[in-house]
């Protein structure tokens, strides 16, 4: 139910992902005290509305978790895309580590997590970092990255 809330409630508004995710930043670091620092790489990978609005409801909730449960003081949230063409989006956080293993009874955030990763035909790893805390990390190939190209027939 909460899910359905959260979507219901999420447009993009702004013009593209990266407003989005900003104000999505700002929203959740005045709120909580966690200090997030944000990379943001993406401005010349052409998503679609669809990626884009999963991307931002990834971001929503791996930051929620953060806020809530990780007792967190620094996150670094990254999205970039590397040079064979993944989207690569990381949520890291100082707090006191996940056990993926356990997830509370009435909590569904995790698994909300992989169904949105698999709809973007992703991959979604959820685990400790060394250095403490809890990385989030989301890696997809963009549908038009997917997209058959056709060679031209030149005609003489």
């Amino acid at each position: 139910m909460r899910e359905l809330l959260t979507t219901f409630r999420i447009k993009l508004d702004m013009p593209g992902l990266a407003a989005a995710v900003r104000t999505t930043v700002l929203e959740f670091s005045s709120h909580s005290g966690v200090d997030i620092c944000l990379r943001y790489a993406l401005e010349h990978c052409p998503l679609s509305p669809n990626e884009e609005i999963h991307c931002l409801q990834i971001i929503r909730e791996a930051l929620s978790n953060v806020i809530k449960h990780a007792q967190a003081a620094r996150c670094d949230l990254w999205l970039h895309q590397d040079k064979h063409g993944l989207v690569h989006i990381c949520v890291d956080d100082d707090g006191i580590g996940i056990d993926v293993n356990k997830s509370p009874n009435g909590h569904y955030g995790l698994s909300i997590l992989a169904e949105r990763a698999g709809s973007l035909h992703g991959r979604l790893k959820i685990g400790p970092r060394r250095e403490g805390g809890t990385q989030v990390h989301l890696q997809f190939l963009p549908a038009y990255r997917r997209i058959p190209l056709q060679q031209e027939i030149e005609t003489t």
